[in-house]
């Protein structure tokens, strides 16, 4: 009798492969919920170490009022910030300063731990540990996207921090920021970075003074390699962190508080401007610098770390301050304005009408470039002239 083969229908491979899919399916679920679960178990033991440390530091209850205050916090505790970062996705660690705890919340900031906390945070007093906050969705109640101009009202700090994250879409344009209010940033970090260039301008402004508070900026992005020791470095920090533009860069009515920008690896910090290289003009009008620390391994400056190239101005309008400050570099130049304007072409304007009072200079390392002059508790800016370096005070 001649056999025949008998193979599997249409059908029952349809029915397999299903089989096969669901339990797939099933595994993948299965093993992420045990990954989040995991990260989550790992983030709260993080939180509750972290609390110990706290809880034996004895700090009172309100005390630290801004970000640099909750890096020293931690320092004195022998916590590394940057290493406290939640494992799940779309979570934040917040400390509480009313509370003297850190938090552990999810994307829409509820705590998830510690539990009993819940219904005592005072999220007004919150910093982040993580420099992230909440993103919102661009659309256009908020920021309006022409061909060659951005124009972008802020009111809250998810849509500034929203915009920084996402301003690479938009730096070959003229932006146009105008604040509508105070903006507390909660330890968040914001940069508009990533070599700004071309003939655009850049402004951020308010019509009537305002106040961002508690910017928690860590390292920028925008990188270079080092001539001298072959190392990468961090190009510039401060709300423009570097810029290649032959605009103008506006800020008015703005106080930046209680906030941080740069760290030792990075070679250029100002607050409002880390390095410009080419910028025709940096305005600051009616701008303040209260209670913030610039950190740098070059150049420091309260405003601006370094202008550079062509024809440069740093123009100091309308009043501005820098009050109770702390700069600090690790082998270069600290000063009050700006850390260093070369080559000599550079002009500064209104410098000496700058209200400076109870800032802080200091000198870390000892690498500094034997070119560089004496270091000086009270320069308002340096000057690089060829190979010579001033200091105007």
């Amino acid at each position: 009798m001649k056999q025949t083969k008998k193979g599997f229908t249409l059908v029952e491979l349809l029915v397999v492969i299903a089989i096969l899919a669901i339990l797939t399916t099933v595994s993948v679920v299965g093993y992420t919920s045990f990954i989040e679960k995991a990260n989550r178990s790992v983030d709260e033991q993080a939180v509750a170490q972290m609390n110990m440390a706290l809880l034996a530091a004895d700090i009172p209850a309100g005390s630290i009022t801004g970000i640099a205050q909750v890096q020293e916090l931690l320092d004195e505790c022998n916590l590394e910030i940057e290493d406290y970062k939640p494992l799940s996705k779309e979570r934040f660690f917040f400390y509480d300063s009313s509370l003297n705890r850190i938090v552990y919340t999810d994307n829409n900031y509820n705590v998830l731990y510690p539990q009993e906390l819940a219904d005592d945070i005072n999220k007004e007093s919150w910093f982040s540990l993580c420099g992230e906050i909440n993103t919102v969705t661009i659309d256009s109640t908020w920021l309006d996207n022409q061909d060659a101009t951005v124009t972008v009202k802020i009111s809250t700090a998810e849509q500034l921090y929203t915009l920084s994250k996402n301003f690479e879409k938009y730096a070959q344009k003229d932006v146009d920021i105008k604040l509508q209010g105070n903006i507390n940033m909660m330890g968040a970090s914001i940069v508009f970075n990533n070599n700004i260039g071309g003939n655009v301008n850049f402004t951020m402004t308010a019509e009537n003074p305002v106040t961002i508070s508690n910017i928690g900026q860590g390292k920028v992005s925008a990188r270079m390699q080092s001539s001298t020791d072959n190392e990468f470095k961090n190009f510039g920090g401060g709300l423009v962190a570097n810029s290649n533009a032959t605009g103008v860069i506006t800020f008015k009515n703005i106080t930046i508080k209680n906030s941080v920008f740069g760290n030792d690896e990075v070679t250029s910090v100002g607050a409002f401007v880390g390095r410009a290289q080419a910028a025709s003009k940096i305005v600051l009008d009616n701008c303040h610098v209260e209670g913030t620390t610039v950190s740098a391994w070059y150049r420091a400056g309260g405003f601006v770390g370094l202008s550079e190239g062509g024809s440069t101005i740093v123009e100091f309008k309308n009043g501005c301050s820098i009050k109770n400050s702390t700069i600090i570099t690790e082998a270069g130049l600290t000063a009050q304005l700006i850390g260093t304007a070369e080559p000599a072409a550079n002009q500064v304007v209104g410098a000496t009408a700058v209200d400076v009072e109870n800032n802080t200079l200091k000198l870390n390392g000892e690498n500094r470039k034997p070119e560089y002059p004496a270091h000086s508790t009270d320069a308002l800016y340096h000057i690089k002239d060829g190979d010579a370096y001033s200091t105007v005070k």
